[in-house]
């Protein structure tokens, strides 16, 4: 799920993106890999974030993934983030 442009979400909703980033393992997998950085091959990625390996170009920003300007959350918080979001 992206949401589109950081600057037009408010900061009471980028704290409950947080929040909800901060219990999901893929996110936490996720921040690892960027910071350490992404191997050659998917396969030696923790599972939950082999689906991210073709979009290599994600940062962390304030505890919040990014692809540029646009949120991007694991695919296992859409249901929770919509809730709050929409």
């Amino acid at each position: 799920m992206q949401i589109k442009a950081l600057h037009n979400v408010s900061d009471e909703r980028l704290d409950k993106v947080r929040k909800t980033l901060s219990y999901s393992i893929e996110a936490k997998e996720l921040l690892k890999v960027i910071e350490d950085g992404w191997p050659n091959d998917k396969y030696e990625l923790h599972p939950v974030v082999e689906p991210h390996f073709c979009t290599r170009n994600l940062n962390f920003y304030n505890d919040i993934s990014l692809k540029g300007e646009i949120i991007s959350l694991p695919d296992s918080l859409r249901a929770d983030v919509r809730k709050f979001i929409i």
